[in-house]
This record gives C-alpha cells, structure tokens and sequence, in this order.
C-alpha cells in the first residue's frame, strides 16, 4: 500500500466520514439527541423522548422494517438462541417467574368458574394449531395482571388468537 501524505489522508478520511453521515443520518440523529438528552435531562425524559422518538420513526418506517426483519431469518434465530441461553443461565429467575405466573393465574380463577369451559378454550386453540398449522394462544382479554384493571381468568375473558397476534398485543388492554 503506498503512503499516503498526512493531508491526503486526512482529506480521504474527512471524505469517508462524510458518506457515512449521509447514509446513516437517522441512526446518527438517534445517538447525537440521546446523548443530548443523557447530558441536559433527567433520565426519566430521555426515556420518553426516545419512545416517543421511536414510535415515530417505526410508524414512518413499517415496510421498510418488516421487509428487514423478513429477510433475515438469522435475526430471529440469534433471538432465539440468546432468549433460551439466557433461561438456562438463569433457571432461578425462570421459575420463579413461572412460577409466579401460575400463581397469578390460580389467584384470577374463581371457585364458581366452570373448568370444563377452560379446558375447551386450550382444546380449541390446539385444534386451530393443527388445522392452519399456525401456532395459537389462549389469550385473555382483559389481562390478569395490569396498572389499571384486573381480568379473571374464567372462559369469557379468554379468546384464542394466532401466537404472532398475541405477542404483539401484549399486556395491553
């Protein structure tokens, strides 16, 4: 490789430099106000104007993402993979969460609540799995554990969605 003059070289990096800010303006854009924020506001702000900030640039940008994400299978894979070693890593923590939740739920049944009702609910979601061959939950509608309401778990509050619906959804009501 020939040397390079520290002028030319400083002129290449400057151009360098350049053309990657233009191509990564937005991710730029990103880093330089969080750090603005992280700097001049209380974290509690910086959390909200990121969200905000975030939501924003997803809803401008939902085809561009999901093309993204559907073509890298690998994405999902690493997720995945980093999801089930972390529950190895920390079998503890994993139970206990589990285990929680069963305890919630447990505490969301009513005695008067029919379980045979229940039972039809899980037995229908894994019908709909082997007829489409698309994974469903049972999903509740009005969720056990929230801010603002709490649902029971009783078979009128359960309604069976495919497993992607589900997740996105969340815990929210």
């Amino acid at each position: 490789m020939p040397y390079k003059c520290p002028e030319k070289r400083r002129e290449a990096s400057k151009k360098a430099a350049k053309k990657y800010r233009e191509k990564n303006r937005e991710k730029i854009n990103i880093v330089a106000l969080g750090r603005y924020h992280k700097l001049y506001k209380n974290s509690e702000e910086t959390k909200e104007y990121r969200r905000e900030y975030l939501k924003k640039y997803r809803e401008d940008n939902r085809e561009k993402i999901r093309e993204y994400f559907a073509n890298n299978e690998s994405i999902k894979e690493k997720a995945r993979i980093r999801a089930s070693q972390w529950q190895r890593d920390n079998v503890g923590r994993t139970r206990a969460k589990n285990s929680l939740r069963k305890k919630k739920v447990k505490q969301a049944t009513p005695l008067w609540s029919n379980r045979r009702d229940l039972g039809e609910k899980y037995e229908e979601a894994y019908r709909m799995e082997l007829q489409t061959g698309i994974k469903h939950h049972v999903d509740h509608i009005i969720p056990l554990v929230h801010p603002d309401v709490c649902g029971l778990h009783i078979p009128s509050n359960l309604q069976v969605l495919p497993a992607l619906e589900n997740l996105k959804k969340g815990n929210r009501f």
